[in-house]
Order: C-alpha cells, then sequence, then structure tokens
C-alpha cells in the first residue's frame, strides 16, 4: 500500500507504508538528519535512472519511497535490453562517481567536514549495494541485460517492474 504525494513533472511521487515508518521511527530516535543524507542520496541516485531513461526516450511515470529505498518506475512500453542496460547502470555509476568525489574533496580538505564525508561513505555503500546482482537490484538487471543481449527484454525486469 502506498500514499501518493505529489506530481514532478509527469511523474507520480509516492511513499509506501513502510517507508512513512521508517521515516517516524528515525524522527522518534533523533536520527532524522542521518535519514536526510541518506533519502538525498538515493533521490540523486534515481535521478540518474531518471536521466538515463529520458535520454533513452522513455519516461518515468512513478518514483516511489519505499522502506528499502526510492525506486523509479518507466511509464509505457519497457526499454529493448540495450536501453535497460545503459538507464540500470547509470543509478551505480552516479553513486559511486559522487561517493568518490565526494570523498575526495573532503580529503584534499577543500570541504573538510564531517557531512561530507558520510555523504562519500553513503554514496559508495548505495553503489555497493546496488550492484549486487539479483532483481530487483541494479546489478540484477543488469546481469539479465546481460544474459538476453538479443534485444529481448527479460523476464525478471518485467516482474520487477509489475510490482
Amino acid at each position: 500500500m502506498k500514499i501518493r504525494l505529489f506530481t514532478l513533472g509527469r511523474a507520480d511521487i509516492s511513499i509506501s507504508i513502510g517507508a512513512l515508518m521508517v521515516v517516524i521511527a528515525a524522527v522518534l530516535m533523533g536520527r532524522a538528519d542521518d535519514l536526510a543524507l541518506s533519502m538525498a542520496a538515493l533521490s540523486l541516485h534515481e535521478g540518474a535512472h531518471t536521466l538515463a531513461a529520458m535520454a533513452a526516450g522513455k519516461r518515468v511515470g512513478e518514483i516511489e519511497l519505499t522502506s528499502v529505498g526510492l525506486c523509479a518506475t518507466i511509464a509505457g512500453k519497457r526499454p529493448n535490453v540495450f536501453d535497460e542496460l545503459f538507464i540500470a547502470s547509470e543509478g551505480p555509476l552516479f553513486s559511486l562517481f559522487s561517493g568518490l568525489g565526494c570523498y575526495c574533496v573532503n580529503k584534499s580538505g577543500l570541504i573538510a567536514a564531517d557531512i561530507v564525508e558520510q555523504f562519500a561513505y553513503i554514496n559508495i555503500a548505495i553503489a555497493a549495494v546496488n550492484i549486487i546482482p539479483a532483481v530487483p537490484l541494479d546489478g540484477g538487471r543488469m546481469l539479465e541485460c546481460v544474459r538476453h543481449g538479443n534485444g529481448v527484454p527479460a523476464r525478471a525486469n518485467r516482474n520487477a517492474a509489475r510490482k
């Protein structure tokens, strides 16, 4: 079950009941700042997927905040396997490079702040988790694309898109 919050462009933004419970728990435990930083990193990760989808001529129909992160759903016809591989890889690549960039900036002394270092580690962790080859993670979607390199969308991708 989810609650529609608002529309951004033509994409519906919604939150699952589980995610709402995580937000409430974080606030009650005094960890809202950590949650906000993590959500910023996850939003940028999904934003990279969204930009890749747009570059591939696709439109994101919904972005849902779940208890384990954000999930962007493509509206209309599923992309071919090559576009799917491009779209799936952009989130982890963005998270990895933004994490490494923040880490380098922090260690160079240009901006030596704990929040920059924390943001670096969060982004690197997001990239590491998302490349695990298990559907519906990005790594699982990429593996399915490689396994089905003949241009036919993978069954696992279609099933993950339905949830």
